[in-house]
């Protein structure tokens, strides 16, 4: 998938997942389990609000997902399989993504850490393997 934009330009102060208050480590771990809840249960809502890249898929994309879960393809669990650790301005979290199909795929989930309106505001933006739109 080619993008016209890029995913810093589509932030807005109310969505990621506010992060004040808490470490970057509890941050990290806490979108990244968030979001993987919603990838299970195919909350689009929530993934949009959560993960930068899910924003930018335009519908037909959403439909070709919405058939893979109805025939009981799609992710079926994401755990969380490592500590959080920093490289450079991101952070990541190791993962292993299970699917319906028994398939299974280990991944770092790339996180980066906005300021906003005053608030910090946690995103995911894709992962190490795959690069920033998965």
């Amino acid at each position: 998938m080619v993008m016209a934009e890029e995913v810093d330009t589509i932030l807005d102060p109310d969505s990621g997942l506010p992060a004040d208050g808490m470490t970057k480590e509890e941050a990290c771990l806490a979108i990244v389990k968030q979001s993987g809840r919603a990838l299970a249960d195919l909350d689009q809502t929530t993934l949009c609000k959560l993960n930068l890249s899910y924003r930018l898929y335009p519908p037909f994309f959403w439909d070709q997902i919405k058939k893979t879960k109805e025939v009981g393809q799609w992710v079926s669990e994401v755990t969380v399989t490592g500590a959080p650790y920093q490289q450079g301005d991101l952070w990541y979290v190791a993962v292993e993504i299970r699917s319906g199909g028994g398939k299974s795929e280990k991944q770092n989930a790339m996180i980066k850490f906005y300021e906003l309106e005053d608030k910090t505001l946690c995103f995911l933006i894709g992962s190490k393997e795959k690069g920033v739109v998965d």
